[in-house]
This record gives C-alpha cells, structure tokens and sequence, in this order.
C-alpha cells in the first residue's frame, strides 16, 4: 500500500489567502483610526464641557454674591455701584474662591480677547480709593476659541433686559451670559444676585431724599 502524501498549497491559494489577510487587516487598522479619531473628538468635548461648567460655577456664585458697595466716581464723585459692564465685558467686586489659592474680595473683569479666549482679571480690593488699575491686574484665561460673547443686565423692577449696565448705584437682579464656539452649543447661564436694589428705590431716594 502506497502512502498517503499531505497536500501543501498552491502558490495561487498562498497569494488569494495573503490578500484576503492583507484587506482584512487593513479595514482592522481603519477602523481603529476612526475610533481612535472620535475618542479624540469625544475627550476634547468632555474636556470644554468640564471648562465650561467650571466657568458656569464660578461666575455664578462671584456673581451672585457680588458685594452692593457703591464707591464714589473719580471724575464726578457720583455714587456707582462697582458692578458695571456692557455687552463685551462685565466689572464687579466679589469673592474669589479660595480653592484657587487667592481667596477674599477682589475687583474682578471678564473679558474677551481679540483671539476669542475669554479671560479673568482680578485685583485684590484695597479700598475705594484710588480705582483698580486693570494694566497690573493678574490674568486667568478661562476658555479657549468662543466665536461668541455677550452679557445682558435686568434690573429687579423691569421686565427687560439691558445691553449695558452703566452708571448706576445699585446691582442688578439678573446677569446673563451667553457663550458660543463653532460647533458645540452651550445654554445661557443667567445668575441671580442676591444683593439686588429696585432702581426706582434709588431714584425716589435721589428725587426726595432733600425733603426730609
């Protein structure tokens, strides 16, 4: 009886294998990169997401607690609310929070660079004379790349909201501010502040405060 011989593969069935191999690995290592792609992209967001409820926290509790002391205007000797802003930026005196090593009341300016990184400035408070130099102030960047920035004002006895708030001894009751960057969409943060004035207490005040 002649022995069985093994039967080995033809080069034809070693090349058609090889490719099939080849095709395989190949959509194995395209799919990874597409994976390792989007993981990226998921990091990145979660990572702005985290920076941006971050900011939420803090502008709403240095906002909210922003302290009613008026001072008075170098230039008039009017009596103004610390608190003052328009749309692209926003001054108040408020706390710091010590988790970031620099706790106590401070003049604090927020702001939106011309790169659209959105920074913090801040002052220690020293007082109501002379007012804060903002060229020696400290900077802290808060967010990066914002394609957009505004800040709406409502005063406790109005329904509206201002573009501004300017020249006024009291704080307003609501500050709104609204962030954007190409791509994510972010909800408005609207921070109640609880040392709030009606304006037309003050505006009575000033009107009959001389008839007593």
């Amino acid at each position: 009886m002649n022995p069985i011989r093994a039967r080995g593969f033809t080069l034809i069935e070693m090349v058609v294998a090889l490719t099939l191999l080849a095709v395989i690995l190949a959509g194995l290592i395209g799919a990874l990169a597409t994976f390792a792609r989007s993981a990226s992209r998921i990091d990145e967001r979660t990572l702005a997401s985290d920076d941006v409820r971050l900011v939420y926290a803090f502008l709403s509790q240095s906002l909210g607690e922003a302290s009613p002391r008026p001072h008075r205007r170098p230039e008039d000797s009017a009596s103004v609310s610390w608190l003052q802003g328009d749309e692209a930026q926003l001054e108040w005196l408020g706390l710091m929070p010590a988790r970031h090593g620099v706790g106590g009341l401070y003049h604090l300016r927020l702001r939106l660079a011309a790169d659209g990184d959105l920074f913090l400035y801040y002052l220690p408070y020293a007082g109501d004379d002379p007012p804060p130099d903002w060229n020696a102030a400290a900077a802290h960047r808060l967010l990066r790349g914002l394609s957009g920035f505004a800040i709406a004002y409502r005063a406790l006895d109005e329904p509206d909201w201002r573009p501004a708030w300017r020249d006024v001894e009291v704080l307003p009751a609501r500050v709104r501010v609204a962030l954007a960057r190409p791509g994510e969409v972010w909800p408005e943060l609207v921070v109640p502040v609880l040392a709030a004035e009606p304006l037309a207490d003050v505006n009575r005040s000033a009107r009959f405060g001389g008839m007593r």
